[in-house]
């Protein structure tokens, strides 16, 4: 079975989101380590001691739809934009 990495990826965040929204948000799940935000990108890494960790918290977050509160305007065309979240790094086959 191919590895799954312990780092999830973020993106489509808001430029003005801050760094102890998305640490309320991972922080609440075991193993949480930090969050790596680059808000000028618009997008985030949050890592986890483990893959299982990191696995769990991207299955939570997906099931509870917990982003929604990142969901934010595109100021140039008016369109409600989702953020999407999953594993940082591929698995090589």
């Amino acid at each position: 079975m191919p590895e799954v990495y312990k780092i999830l990826f973020i993106e489509k965040i808001s430029k003005t989101v801050k760094q102890e929204t998305l640490e309320d948000i991972f922080g609440a799940y075991n193993g949480f380590v930090e969050v790596r935000l680059i808000a000028e990108k618009g997008f985030a890494f949050v890592e986890y001691l483990s893959d299982d960790y990191a696995a769990y918290a991207l299955q939570d977050v997906k099931t509870l739809n917990m982003l929604h509160t990142l969901c934010h305007e595109d100021p140039e065309t008016g369109i409600k934009v989702e953020p999407r979240i999953n594993f940082g790094k591929r698995p090589r086959d």
